[in-house]
Parts: structure tokens; C-alpha cells; sequence
């Protein structure tokens, strides 16, 4: 039989031959852990089956493939087709190899051109995908290189003058280095994207659409990931020809992955995550928080229980963030605290726990978390830490993702309690034991609320419980659903729990009136920057928990009556206090152009205090009509001082300040009637301040340090004098070519740029028009600026011409 292809292909002809070759592999050690159907339900075909080329198949094997998950079944041999594809499959299934294996198959190593882009959206996930090109193709003789933003570009430039078959990367600086003609993609006709669905959001999908400009017509498209909304399907439409859509996911979660969820205080958190850690057989585990102070907070205090712990967020260095990713792959530590940075497609085998500290607002950030454990096919735990605020999102994501999240067992869940609660369990009456009986006396506000903490924490492992919330006492309905085991552990009826609610009300019914009128009183007096916020979280204490309780509570509500009547004049003195303070203060040459933030600061806590007021009294109208009045006294003042300040500043900061002051406004509060009248007067500064600005120093601003005053030259009286300062300039620049002549002209270039803002003004401005006109004179020695000076400049003669009009 002839070999089917050419030299560098499997020979099938002789078995002897194919065997000789496949016993000198330095083989892995073979993975014994069970693996689930999601990568163990194949058609039954072989890698060789695709007729690969032997280096190629020497590193699959060498890198512990043994056959293709159904992902790679499916992908490998259409992808060597040439055809575009939609691939959709869960995470930790393969999805990697399945798009690396035909782009190394096709390439030629011995053509010095990039041939395959796979863009990711993240520098960790490039890491890992070129780590695993190297992997595959270490016997093919390729260089696969990995650029993303926040590493040297310079170093980058560098090593593209070295011949690159692969590249991995993240779309801002891929796009960079396309721009600047350094990446070449005439003939790279293979096009991946990995996390299609995060590459194509608003953030991503405008350079997207821009690099594909620099891709031959005919090139492969190929898009991977475990989900696709409809941005993905407006895409395809666009960009893909024909595809062939691949999709494995019958279901979102993974199989192998375990899910549970324990209900907690946040002030317990630390402690469940203690006893997580004492229990739990853990290979490696990835904590999940919800920001990046938590993150550091979180890994300090685990540190300080004795556990080894890395930490990585997306504020870090890029260096420190690859030694941390690199070191807890190679197992140097065994626990890492991370923000959603390392949700999508890090591939990390030994992590077989992920435990969410922080529960995901939404189902896709959830099913990428989860899917950080349970890789290709093997068992993994996932662990949510539910409170009071994550209730509705948990039953959200399980309807979204079609999946159960069980609650710990009754056995196991008892360990995570804290020690008040493990001592009220044991004795019976929690209600009773959580408190001393003076302190319901002195304080019931918390007492009630520390016991429906309780009593959410005892039925939390209860589905119904989160669709039928607060039934336990808000009609003194019977509780129709019973646990019998935790009832018995208890030894506590819950149909007791209303009667005991009741009684300790009506027993207290008169300190809980002082004590919620003391709390009215404390924050409405007590104005500062948290007022606002306390203010409404007080007003769902009411609509939550008091008004669902007491049968009578009218007078609470006149309590509560009384926030009504001074949030406008907190309103009124924190904008005053603040415009007086930016008024007394000294502005240094060099201060911010952002404008004041408080005047939209308070709006948006109107919002809040606004929608709080609305589910309590079912209308907030002639709240939004007081507020309307003082913001309206409040903007005269707020445009002086915007005025007050500008007037301190010098060109261009003074332009571009009250530019950036008309922009904040119309964006935010514009849909205020008496802001129309406002906003024209910021328009007519605006277009005076320019009309005036002269244009007699670019030779100054094209040699000088001086160049962020190139916003000053704009229009001229003495237009001979200005041409003939540009041409001197043009000259002199012409036989002494220096290093600063790029940026000059890329900063008067980003200052036209800039300047397209005014046309959302509505200003036919002279001024700019001139500036445009007379900066377009230097495209003519643009080429010999690009051709000796690339690595400084980022505009090409086509940008610059498109930006010009010309």
C-alpha cells in the first residue's frame, strides 16, 4: 500500500515500521483518574486515523493524548478541510487540542511566514496555549511566539524579525504590532479565536473586525468556546463562510463536577473555608472573589490559617501574574485566590476543587468558574458559599444553566457552623441560645435579624426555600416543608418559629420603636458619604423584615417618614461642602482634567435612595421633584467652579477640561429639563475658547517638550506666517531626522483625533479645520518616517489619510 501522503506523514504500509518509531517516544505517565462521558464518549478513532504527520503525532503522544476526546473527533479532520468552524463544547473537554492539532498539521515549517493566529482573551490563557503549541510541535522545527498587552513591545518587534510560524496573543497587541507592519498576515490563512464568546463582546469586537483587514480573503476561521450568544451569530454571519457548527453541549455543567452550595454569613466564610480545607481531599483548589481587594484579603487570611496560598488579579504585573500562574501549574503551591481573571480556559489538570467565596453574579461567569475543575473528563468539586444577597442568583443560575447546585449534606453541613450555631443545635433552641436573654431586651432589631440569619441557614439546603422566601412568617403559614432528619437534630417544630417570632415581638414592641427611631436618628444626622447607602439599606430593613412582621406599624413608618424629609438637604450640603472645598483648594500646574464628580455622584445615589422609596410607598415622584429643584440650584455654583477652574489652567488642559465637563454632563444628567440651557453655555465656552486660540509656534511644538500644547495650534490670523513656519520646520526636520520627529507628529495626529469630539458638540469649528488642513502637509515625508522609525510610530499613512479626509 502507498503512503497516502507525503514523506513527513504516518507511513501505514508497514505496522513494523509504525511500531519501531512509536516505542522510541519518552511516553508520560499514563493518567489513571476516572474520566467522564464528556471525553471518554467517542466514535472509537485514533489519532493516526487523520493520516498526521509523524513529528506531530510524536507530540501528541509525548504529551499524554492517547485518542481524541469527542470535541477533537469532531474538529480535527473538518478543520483540516479548510473550512471554517463553530465549535461549542465544555469547558476542560479537549477544546485546546482540538484546534492546535490541525493548525500545526497544516503549516510548513519550512516557510518562513506566520501561517495560524489563535487569539485568546487573556495573558494567562496565552501562556497556556502557547505552552501547549510548543508541546504538540516540539518535534516539528516551528517557532510559536506569545505577545500580549502589558509586556514589552520593543522585545516583541525584536523577535519577530526572527521567522514565527505560530502566534499567540491577545487582540490589542496583536493589532498593535499589524499596524505597525511588524506582523505580517499575507499569508497566515488560519484565523482561531479561543473564548469566542468574550472575544467578541463590545470590548473585543471592534479590533477584531480591524485585524481581519490584514487576513487574506481566503483565510480558515475558527471559533472554540463553551458559549455563544448572539454577538457570536452576527459575526459568523459577517466573517464566516458556510461553517461547520460542532456543538457537545447537551448540557452547560460539566459532568464530572459536583456541585454544592452551603448557606453562610459572610462573617462565617473564613471559618467554612477552614474547615473546607481540614476536610476536604485537595489536590489543588481556585478561590474564587468578586474583586481585587478581596482576592489579597482572602490570601493573607488563608496564609494566616496555615495553608499555602498564591494570590492573582488583574492589577498585578504581568511578570509577577506569570510567575504566579507558573509556579501553581508546576505545583509549587497547592491553593490560589483569584478574581475572574482565571475563569475562561486555564487548564490546570491537578485542580480538582474550585470553591466559590464569592458567589458569580451571572450563569456564564459561574459555568466558566466551575469548569476550572473536572478537566478533561476527570472529577472535580465545586463549592458555592451562599448568603443572604446571592439567594435569587443561585436560583437564577440553575434555571439558566438547567442544572442542580445540591446543598451540602445535613451530615457534613453541620461542621461548616459557626460555634454559636453548633451550640445552639446541640442545645436545641437555637432562638434561644444565639443571644443572652438582655440582649434581646436591649437590642431586638438585631436579635430578629440574627434569627431569620438562623432560620434561612437551618432550611437553606431546601430548594422551595428560595421560591418561597420569608413564608415562614409573612402570612403565620405553616412550614409545609420539613427535613425530618434536621428537624429531629434540632428538636425544634418549625411551626414554633412563628409563635416564637410573635411573642418576642409583641414583648419588645416598644424598644423595637426606639431602637429603629434611634437608628433613623443616628444616620440622618449624621451626614457623610455612606449616608445615602445607609439610609436605603435601612428602608429594605423595613420593607423586608419589620413590615412583613408587625401587624401594626404605622408608626414606623412615620419614623421612617422623617428620612424623607432631610435626604434633600443632605443632598443640598454635601454638594455645597464639596464645591467649597474645590474652591479653597490649590490646583497644581499639573492637575487632572477630569471634571468634579460629585454633582453625578449624587444622582446616581438618588437612584438608589429613589428606587428604595418607590417599593416602600409605591411612589418616589415628589421626592424626584425636590431632588430636581436643589440639583438646579446646585448646577449654578457647579459651572462656575467648572469655570473657576479652567480659568487656572493653561493650553490645552483648558479646552480639553471643559470639554470633558460638557461631555459628563450630557451623558448623565441631560435628561434634566433645565440642563438644556446649561449645556448650550458649556457649547458657546468651548467654541469661543478655540475661536481665539492662535496658531504661531509649531516649529516650537514639533522640536520642543512642549508637544501636548499642540492643541494651541490651531487657527492663525497671519496664515503667511504660519506657512512659512511650517515650511522652515519641514526643512530643517528633512536634514536633521531626529527621534523625537515620530512622536511630534503622532501626537498632533492623536490631538485631531481628539478633537472629533467636537463634532458631538455640534460646533462648526474653523479652528480645527485649519489645524487638520495644515498638519495633513506632513504626510508627505511620512514614508520615510514609517520606514526608519516603525517602532515608534502608530499611525500608517492610510490611518492618517482616513483620519485627515483625505
Amino acid at each position: 500500500m502507498s503512503s497516502l501522503r507525503g514523506p513527513d506523514s504516518v507511513v501505514l504500509d508497514s505496522s513494523k515500521t509504525y511500531d519501531d518509531w512509536k516505542k522510541t517516544l519518552n511516553l508520560s505517565t499514563k493518567d489513571t483518574r476516572p474520566q467522564t462521558e464528556d471525553v471518554t464518549k467517542t466514535k472509537g478513532n485514533e489519532f493516526e486515523d487523520f493520516y498526521l504527520k509523524r513529528e506531530l503525532l510524536m507530540g501528541i503522544f509525548e504529551a499524554g493524548f492517547e485518542r481524541p476526546s469527542p470535541i477533537q473527533e469532531e474538529s480535527i479532520p473538518i478543520a483540516l478541510t479548510g473550512r471554517d468552524i463553530l465549535a461549542r463544547a465544555k469547558n476542560g473537554t479537549g477544546k485546546t487540542a482540538a484546534f492546535i492539532i490541525p493548525a500545526l498539521e497544516k503549516l510548513n515549517s519550512k516557510k518562513p511566514k506566520t501561517q495560524a493566529l489563535i487569539l485568546v482573551p487573556t495573558r494567562e490563557l496565552a501562556l497556556q496555549t502557547s505552552h501547549v503549541c510548543k508541546t504538540l510541535g516540539k518535534h516539528m522545527g516551528i517557532n510559536v511566539m506569545v505577545t500580549t498587552g502589558g509586556t514589552s513591545l520593543q522585545q516583541d518587534i525584536i523577535r519577530l524579525h526572527d521567522p514565527v510560524h505560530v502566534i499567540v496573543g491577545t487582540p490589542g497587541r496583536i493589532l498593535d504590532l499589524a499596524g505597525k507592519g511588524v506582523a505580517e498576515f499575507s499569508e497566515c490563512f488560519t484565523f482561531i479565536m479561543d473564548e469566542a464568546d468574550k472575544l467578541l463582546s463590545l470590548e473585543f469586537t471592534p479590533v477584531i473586525e480591524q485585524l481581519l483587514a490584514y487576513f487574506p480573503k481566503d483565510r480558515q476561521i475558527m471559533l472554540y468556546s463553551a458559549t455563544f450568544p448572539l454577538v457570536v451569530k452576527s459575526f459568523m454571519d459577517k466573517h464566516l463562510s458556510k461553517p461547520y457548527e460542532i456543538n457537545l453541549m447537551d448540557e452547560l455543567t460539566l459532568r464530572g463536577v459536583t456541585q454544592y452550595y452551603a448557606f453562610v454569613e459572610e462573617k462565617q466564610k473564613v471559618h467554612c473555608l477552614n474547615t473546607l480545607f481540614s476536610k476536604l481531599q485537595i489536590n489543588q483548589s481556585i478561590i474564587f472573589c468578586n474583586s481585587t481587594n478581596r482576592v489579597e484579603l482572602l490570601a493573607k487570611k488563608i496564609t494566616e490559617l496555615g495553608y499555602s496560598c498564591f494570590y492573582s488579579h488583574a492589577k498585578m504585573l504581568q511578570n509577577h501574574r506569570n510567575r504566579v500562574f507558573h509556579d501553581f501549574r508546576n505545583g509549587v503551591c497547592r491553593n490560589l485566590v483569584c478574581s475572574d481573571l482565571l475563569t475562561r480556559g486555564i487548564d490546570i489538570q491537578a485542580v480538582n476543587v474550585v470553591i466559590n467565596f464569592d458567589f458569580p453574579k451571572n450563569s456564564e461567569t459561574y459555568l466558566h468558574r466551575i469548569g476550572r475543575s473536572g478537566r478533561f473528563g476527570h472529577l472535580g468539586l465545586a463549592i458555592n458559599l451562599i448568603n443572604w444577597e446571592d439567594r435569587f442568583n443561585l436560583y437564577k443560575i440553575e434555571q439558566e444553566l438547567a442544572t442542580e447546585i445540591q446543598p451540602i449534606p445535613s451530615e457534613k453541613r453541620q461542621i461548616l457552623l459557626s460555634n454559636n450555631f453548633q451550640r445552639a443545635l446541640v442545645l436545641g433552641n437555637p432562638l434561644i441560645s444565639i443571644y443572652p436573654i438582655e440582649m434581646v431586651a436591649y437590642d431586638p432589631l438585631r436579635y430578629i435579624s440574627d434569627m431569620l440569619a438562623w432560620i434561612h441557614q437551618a432550611i437553606a439546603d431546601e430548594k422551595e426555600f428560595f421560591e418561597n422566601l420569608f413564608k415562614i412568617y409573612i402570612n403565620s403559614e405553616p412550614i409545609k416543608i420539613i427535613d425530618e432528619n434536621f428537624l429531629n437534630f434540632c428538636s425544634l417544630k418549625y411551626e414554633n418559629i412563628n409563635k416564637i417570632i410573635f411573642e418576642m415581638v409583641n414583648n419588645n414592641i416598644l424598644n423595637i420603636y426606639r431602637i429603629f427611631e434611634t437608628k433613623v436618628e443616628s444616620i440622618v444626622f449624621k451626614v457623610e458619604n455612606t449616608t445615602i447607602y445607609k439610609i436605603a439599606n435601612l428602608i429594605q430593613f423595613y420593607k423586608s423584615t419589620l413590615q412583613k412582621i408587625l401587624q401594626d406599624n404605622s408608626y414606623l413608618l412615620k419614623i421612617l417618614d422623617t428620612t424623607k424629609k432631610n435626604i434633600i438637604n443632605i443632598f443640598s450640603q454635601n454638594i455645597q461642602e464639596k464645591i467649597y472645598f474645590i474652591k479653597n483648594s490649590n490646583l497644581s500646574a499639573d492637575v487632572q482634567l477630569n471634571p468634579p464628580s460629585f454633582l453625578i455622584d449624587a444622582v446616581s445615589e438618588f437612584k438608589i435612595i429613589s428606587e428604595s422609596f418607590k417599593t416602600t410607598y409605591g411612589s418616589s415622584e415628589s421626592l424626584e421633584n425636590e431632588f430636581e429643584i436643589i440639583l438646579e440650584i446646585a448646577l449654578n455654583p457647579y459651572c462656575e467652579l467648572c469655570h473657576d477652574i479652567s480659568n487656572k489652567l493653561s493650553e490645552p488642559h483648558k479646552s480639553i477640561f471643559l470639554i470633558n465637563c460638557w461631555k459628563i454632563c450630557e451623558e448623565n444628567i441631560s435628561h434634566f429639563n433645565f440642563m438644556n440651557s446649561k449645556l448650550q453655555k458649556f457649547k458657546n465656552d468651548i467654541n469661543n475658547l478655540l475661536e481665539i486660540l492662535e496658531l504661531n509656534q509649531l516649529d516650537y511644538f514639533l522640536n520642543s517638550s512642549g508637544l501636548n500644547n499642540i492643541i494651541n495650534i490651531i487657527e492663525s490670523k497671519e496664515k503667511n506666517c504660519l506657512q512659512e513656519s511650517l515650511n522652515t520646520t519641514l526643512i530643517q526636520v528633512s536634514k536633521n531626522f531626529n527621534f523625537f520627529l515620530p512622536f511630534a507628529i503622532t501626537n498632533a495626529l492623536d490631538r485631531i483625533k481628539y478633537l472629533k469630539i467636537l463634532d458631538t458638540l455640534e460646533i462648526t469649528n474653523k479652528a480645527a479645520n485649519i489645524f487638520v488642513k495644515k498638519i495633513s502637509d506632513l504626510i508627505e515625508i511620512l514614508p520615510q518616517i514609517t520606514n526608519d522609525y516603525q517602532i515608534y510610530f502608530h499611525w500608517t499613512p492610510k490611518e492618517i489619510k482616513l483620519l485627515l479626509g483625505l
